[in-house]
């Protein structure tokens, strides 16, 4: 299963596994996930599961922007390690994989 590896300066302060068709990010209460932070727009962006091959993020005309690499995106195709950064925010993503789930059963 996709998963969100959030930190703020190197720290880790959460993970979330994407199991929604889609998930919404932003400051307002009726998000997925929410960062009580100015630099995050009451509904940022949202990240768009398409099966369990392809993850999209897509800003939600936000004030700030949302990032990869240092650019801003409108939406984009998310891969494996890319970070995300919203203000202070880095939101790793990490694709499914079917390998090393199969690793880990195997080991049990």
């Amino acid at each position: 299963m996709p998963q969100l590896i959030v930190s703020v300066e190197g720290v880790e302060i959460k993970h979330v596994d994407l199991q929604k068709d889609c998930t919404t990010l932003g400051r307002s209460a009726d998000n997925d996930i929410v960062f009580d932070n100015e630099v995050v727009s009451g509904h940022h962006c949202r990240f768009d599961l398409l099966g369990l091959a392809a993850v999209f993020v897509e800003d939600l005309h936000s004030t700030n922007g949302t990032y990869i690499d240092g650019k801003m995106v409108k939406r984009q195709l998310l891969h494996d390690g890319e970070v995300i950064s919203i203000g202070n925010f880095r939101i790793k993503y990490r694709a499914a994989s079917g390998r090393r789930d199969f690793v880990h059963t195997a080991m049990r």
